[in-house]
């Protein structure tokens, strides 16, 4: 119960359909207590007992009128509720053959209108009294009728426009979360309602800006990368004529930090992951790759995996190197690494972990954060520079991924990646 306020809380279209079924409802009630509080009931039986005798008067004063005079008697007494006639033969049969019973009963009870009266008179004719009895209830009962097409069609009116205003909406946030996952991915679709279509319209503008922005980023690195590689490069040169060896091996080093850092700024400002093309891809033999290699450099690397092959659509190059981070920070920190895959019903968990000092709770999340070192484990004599794990932070985000970290007791980290199995 609670997940289905929830839902109706949450979604435009469940709320007008509750509101348009209270409406209903209130409406129900409220002619019900007016048909109650009405007494038409006793009412319509103060009026058939009315009518009754009011035959019975008609009855009684034609057959006291003297024959010459029955007609200007019947004439002075016909109206609209009282049709007199006289006849040879009477105009009234028992014809309770030609219906059926449960018809005859629920006409008894409910929709009894008039009264058909033939009384043969002393000289034989035949009276004929057609007593009509007037009501409301008929009239009620259309209205209403009247009044509830009114309100189903205002609901499936409603429903139409909330549909029509509800769809394009759930579009644009399909979009929006793919656009904060991938700026390369398609504009926003512009249909729908005119407000709808503006905020699409919006959207798009600022979807064209961020990738405008991200340009120009990207080729302001470039030019800084470019401008200051020619001087690192002269400085490098200069240094060989340095012949104090201690010095220049120091000043080699500098140099050669500065130029990395260069590099992987500018990789990183490029976002090279997002331009690859998607392609299926065995994440077994991926992985198994990745750990053969770091064994034949002399690491002490394991890896499992609870099945030969599972398959999934990337980019293989952009995760080669997201996984690559991850396995290289375990045996940079640790010596050690220990991968696993396991293919699920709905997804691919992928585990790196390692026996290592750890990172400090409260820094758990800022190691994604570009250039950001932690101080208990990473430093510039480690060889990073605070890039790796944003990068493949990105790059996991842009396979629709998840990544976590979290520690080991006694020691070590644990790092954790969800990926949706597509393929």
């Amino acid at each position: 119960m609670n997940k289905w306020f929830e839902t109706v809380a949450h979604y435009l279209s469940a709320k007008i359909a509750l509101l348009i079924f209270c409406v209903l409802v209130i409406f129900h009630v409220v002619f019900v207590l007016h048909i109650l509080s009405d007494n038409r009931v006793d009412r319509q039986a103060e009026k058939r007992s009315a009518l009754i005798q009011k035959i019975a008067n008609v009855v009684y004063l034609i057959q006291a009128t003297p024959t010459n005079n029955r007609e200007a008697a019947i004439a002075a007494i016909d109206d609209p509720a009282i049709h007199v006639t006289l006849t040879e033969q009477p105009a009234s049969h028992f014809q309770y053959n030609q219906a059926s019973y449960w018809k005859m009963i629920h006409a008894l009870e409910n929709n009894l209108h008039a009264y058909f009266v033939s009384v043969q008179l002393d000289d034989n004719e035949w009276l004929n009294i057609k007593g009509t009895l007037y009501t409301r209830l008929v009239l009620n009962q259309l209205l209403f009728v009247a009044v509830e097409f009114i309100v189903f069609g205002a609901i499936l009116i409603a429903f139409l426009s909330v549909t029509r205003f509800t769809v394009p909406l759930r579009k644009i946030k399909s979009s929006a979360e793919q656009l904060g996952i991938d700026l390369e991915t398609k504009p926003f679709a512009v249909y729908g309602p005119k407000v709808v279509r503006e905020a699409s319209q919006a959207l798009n503008q600022m979807r064209d800006r961020i990738l405008q922005l991200v340009h120009n980023r990207t080729q302001l690195l470039a030019s800084i990368s470019h401008d200051l590689r020619t001087p690192i490069a002269r400085a490098q040169l200069r240094a060989q004529f340095i012949e104090d060896s201690e010095y220049k091996t120091q000043l080699l080093n500098d140099l050669s930090e500065m130029e990395h850092m260069i590099s992987e700024t500018l990789s990183f400002a490029r976002e090279d992951s997002r331009r690859e093309e998607m392609k299926n891809i065995d994440l077994v033999s991926l992985l198994l790759s990745i750990c053969d290699d770091a064994c034949d450099m002399g690491h002490n690397v394991v890896f499992h995996a609870n099945a030969q092959r599972i398959a999934f659509v990337g980019r293989p190059i952009a995760l080669k190197r997201a996984l690559t981070n991850l396995i290289n920070n375990a045996i940079r920190y640790a010596g050690n690494a220990v991968v696993t895959i396991e293919g699920q019903a709905k997804s691919i968990l992928i585990t790196v972990e390692d026996n290592g000092p750890g990172i400090l709770e409260p820094e758990l999340e800022k190691v994604f954060e570009p250039f950001y070192r932690s101080e208990q484990s990473r430093s510039r004599d480690t060889g990073g520079v605070g890039l790796g794990l944003s990068v493949t932070r990105d790059i996991i985000f842009a396979h629709h991924g998840k990544i976590k970290l979290s520690n080991k007791k006694p020691n070590g980290l644990l790092v954790t990646i969800k990926l949706g199995l597509i393929g």
